[in-house]
């Protein structure tokens, strides 16, 4: 059995394998390119945006951190906002979004990065702006209420103190 046909067989496959990667990863370099300039472009028309709204930009790329407990450990993370704004006296944190279905709340990822912003920045209010449609959506993110301990913690407080004040009273009688 000739042999050539077999290795010409094999580095066409190869060949073909290396041609399709390559093309597929300059694609992908390629799009992340595109929405890299389209998401630059997009935060110069969201500024413009929420200053027609009357909103005053504070800041941009601004980047605050925050800790969680996991496991028993710290970790910090850091969040970027694109905006920070105010309007009468209000603070508010403005995220740009320039694809048609992130800029909606209910795509799942925009919302929940809304509320992390709104958390972090202690923000009265998220804009999300939607650059394509020229449109902003105010969000009041809910406040977290204040931890406070259980009831059954007051009332053992309240017993102990009571205890201790009669043992104090009794000795030093």
């Amino acid at each position: 059995m000739d042999v050539a046909p077999l290795a010409l067989l094999a580095g066409g496959v190869v060949l073909g394998a290396w041609m399709t990667s390559s093309h597929l990863r300059w694609r992908d370099r390629l799009r992340r390119r595109q929405r890299a300039h389209r998401a630059l472009g997009g935060e110069a028309a969201a500024e413009t945006l929420a200053r027609q709204h009357g909103w005053r930009v504070l800041g941009r790329q601004v980047e605050r951190s925050y800790t969680l407990v996991v496991d028993g450990a710290p970790r910090t993370f850091k969040v970027r906002v694109d905006l920070l704004l105010s309007r009468g006296g209000r603070r508010a944190v403005g995220e740009t979004k320039t694809g048609a279905r992130v800029a909606r709340l209910e795509h799942g990822p925009t919302r929940r990065q809304l509320i992390e912003y709104g958390l972090v920045f202690e923000a009265e209010e998220v804009v999300l702006i939607d650059v394509e449609r020229r449109k902003l959506t105010s969000v009041e993110v809910p406040r977290l209420p204040a931890r406070t301990p259980p009831s059954w913690f007051s009332w053992s407080l309240a017993v102990g103190v009571a205890v201790t004040a009669a043992l104090i009273l009794l000795i030093g009688a």
